[in-house]
């Protein structure tokens, strides 16, 4: 009968590669939520922003009580652009611009798109 021995150095050899790997995975873990938090803070932050501009812009356009709705389009479009989909509405109600009634086409395909993106990045989702 062959007897193995399991020598010191073999067991501290195992010993530091578990414990190095359970650093890397745990260095990987942390990271990985940081960074997504981080990511998804700068996403709000910047669509925070982007509205925010987009309705001070729109703000300016309404002048001597009256709308500019040419302006508004250009506004609704590059809004558009840059993801948002906007509807200028006054305070009776009365709708003065929609990309959803105007640009209808390109508001679903970017629809599509970021439900595409999401799904990509959360495939369990149901969109």
């Amino acid at each position: 009968m062959v007897k193995k021995t399991i020598k010191l150095k073999n067991i501290i050899i195992l010993i530091l590669f578990i414990f190095s790997l359970s650093i890397i995975f745990l260095i990987s873990f942390i990271s990985n939520i940081l960074i997504k938090n981080n990511f998804n803070n700068y996403i709000k932050n910047r669509i925070d922003s982007e509205k925010s501009t987009v309705l001070k812009s729109i703000n300016y356009t309404y002048l001597h009580n009256k709308w500019n709705v040419k302006e508004i389009e250009r506004i609704g479009v590059e809004a558009l652009e840059e993801g948002l989909i906007i509807k200028v509405v006054d305070n009776s109600g009365n709708i003065i611009w929609d990309a959803n009634n105007n640009y209808n086409d390109m508001c679903q395909f970017m629809l599509n798109e970021m439900n595409d993106n999401f799904k990509s990045i959360s495939p369990s989702s149901q969109g």
